[in-house]
């Protein structure tokens, strides 16, 4: 018996593969059953009234050689897990006609009734073939039929009205066997159009995941006990989780989330204000959603996390432009009458007639003229600024350059010590603005260092985040470190702890790395004082900044 499964056939395709074992096999069972079956009646103490009553000897011998067959093929189905081709199927069922128009002959004709069983061959024909090779198998139970009676009738006397009930089970078996196709044809259709859906909605679900999943925007859905169901690499990365947390319940969120949930069931009207998971981590912003919601229970709760750094950068940008036609506005009213100031006073101070204390005011004046015009540049130098375009640049031989050079320009000895393992860590920043950065972190280290040891000297020390996974650069100064009272303040524009200062260094050192997606946050020092340079993963700024860059 041949083993291939045959997936269609000149007319209609054949059921699918496990629909088609299934009723093989249910088929197969029947046929074993409706042989010991028509065995047992014969062998019966009533077999005289139906069974064999017109040739016992065919009968006996049709139906244990129909019993061997069916055994024989419900056991070579079942080891081929009931895999069988078009034609055994066809051989099958003929076989069934054959033994079935014996066993009716053989039992008296159609006044026996078994006539009856063909018209279940005829319908499992219909399901299995449909088409014409299903109309074949009721013609040629028909035509079996009419045969037997015509054969038998020459035998013997038979009445004319077993002609007409001949011709009627003809009809039968054409009737069921059209019917049969109709209702299995019209199932077919249905499957076919519910798998294609199916299929369609797999693809969908497969291409909405692949969406959520590559989407910088973080995605979680929790339950109303705040237990993680799905959440993407974004938010993954974002909250610091680690891979094994993409599994449903597996993740555990942070108190900072936990918390705003709850305000957030409790005042849904309220934004939530930006979090961070630890002090180097980027600033998030969340928002929140109900997937359902009904009047006594809390369904799920759909989450979005957004990088709040961007959200900011765009304002900033808003804020610089306003700053800068603002700044463009006054700084010509300004600098006019403060020019004039510095120079008067200059003239003043050339005068031999002036006294000590006024040679003094006029030095005071000259002093903070200079200032205010050093302020009014930086804010001109802040308005002006270009929008940053990010390159990955290896810290390792860049921080070398920046060494050089910033000691080359120096005007006294300093000494900068450069701590990076491993040597090829990449970060995206732009180059240009970096070394604004870092000459501005560096003066400001080298010259309170200088106050506190006697030395110009601090140390750049970086690394991998384990957590994050990104990489930073700490400047480390030997100062006498900043006051808790005032660490938030230090990079508010404006803010400055010296009489000489402007207050813009820090801001605009912060401005700049905010427009690189990094971040730099102050922390205390065993030795002084540390600023953070928390730079963002190299593939994830590139791309973004690519994006924009199209978008654009």
């Amino acid at each position: 018996m041949n083993n291939k499964q045959a997936n269609t056939n000149p007319s209609r395709p054949l059921p699918p593969l496990q629909q088609t074992q299934s009723l093989l096999r249910v088929y197969t069972y029947y046929r074993l059953a409706l042989s010991f079956v028509l065995l047992m009646l014969f062998l019966s103490e009533y077999s005289w009234k139906v069974a064999g009553q017109y040739n016992p000897t065919l009968y006996l011998f049709t139906g244990l050689s129909y019993a061997t067959f069916n055994l024989l093929t419900l056991i070579l189905l079942y080891k081929s897990d009931f895999l069988i081709s078009v034609k055994n199927q066809f051989f099958n069922i003929c076989v069934d006609i054959v033994a079935i128009i014996l066993i009716v002959h053989a039992s008296g004709g159609i006044d026996s009734g078994l006539s009856t069983l063909l018209a279940i061959s005829v319908a499992v024909a219909a399901i299995f073939f449909a088409g014409s090779v299903a109309t074949l198998v009721a013609a040629a139970a028909t035509i079996a039929l009419i045969t037997q009676h015509i054969y038998l009738s020459s035998l013997e006397d038979i009445p004319a009205k077993n002609f007409l009930a001949v011709g009627l089970s003809g009809i039968l078996y054409f009737a069921t066997s059209f019917v049969i196709q109709y209702l299995a044809h019209r199932i077919r259709t249905s499957q076919q159009i519910a798998e294609r859906k199916t299929a369609d909605a797999a693809d969908l679900q497969a291409l909405n995941d692949i969406i959520i999943q590559r989407m910088q925007t973080g995605i979680l859905v929790v339950n109303e006990h705040n237990k993680v169901r799905m959440l993407n690499q974004a938010a993954i990365k974002m909250l610091n989780l680690s891979k094994q947390d993409n599994k449903p319940g597996a993740a555990q969120l942070p108190e900072q989330l936990q918390s705003r949930i709850k305000q957030w069931h409790s005042s849904p009207q309220l934004r939530s204000k930006p979090f961070q998971i630890n002090s180097s981590s980027q600033s998030i912003q969340s928002n929140f959603a109900y997937l359902q919601r009904s009047a006594d229970h809390l369904e799920d709760t759909l989450i979005f996390l957004e990088d709040a750094s961007q959200v900011t950068q765009h304002a900033q940008h808003l804020k610089l432009g306003s700053l800068g036609r603002l700044t463009a506005s006054i700084a010509h009213e300004i600098r006019n009458p403060l020019g004039a100031v510095s120079h008067a006073a200059q003239l003043l101070q050339e005068s031999e007639q002036l006294s000590k204390a006024d040679l003094k005011l006029s030095t005071i004046i000259q002093t903070h003229s200079k200032r205010i015009n050093q302020i009014i540049e930086n804010v001109l130098q802040l308005s002006r600024r270009e929008p940053a375009v990010p390159e990955k640049i290896v810290f390792s031989d860049w921080l070398k350059r920046f060494r050089e050079d910033f000691q080359a320009a120096s005007p006294e000895k300093v000494m900068i010590n450069i701590k990076l393992p491993p040597k090829d860590i990449v970060i995206p920043f732009d180059p240009s603005q970096l070394n604004q950065v870092l000459t501005n972190l560096c003066e400001n280290g080298l010259r309170y260092s200088k106050r506190q040891t006697g030395r110009a000297e601090l140390t750049l020390k970086g690394g991998i985040n384990r957590q994050t996974d990104t990489p930073y650069l700490d400047v480390i100064d030997y100062g006498p470190g900043i006051a808790d009272d005032i660490k938030e303040s230090v990079f508010e524009p404006f803010f400055t702890t010296e009489s000489k200062g402007s207050g813009l260094g820090l801001y605009m050192c912060r401005e700049l790395c905010e427009a690189n997606q990094a971040l730099l946050d102050y922390r205390n020092d065993d030795n002084g004082s540390c600023f953070r340079l928390s730079f963002s993963h190299p593939n994830r700024n590139i791309s973004h900044n690519a994006a924009n860059e199209k978008t654009d």
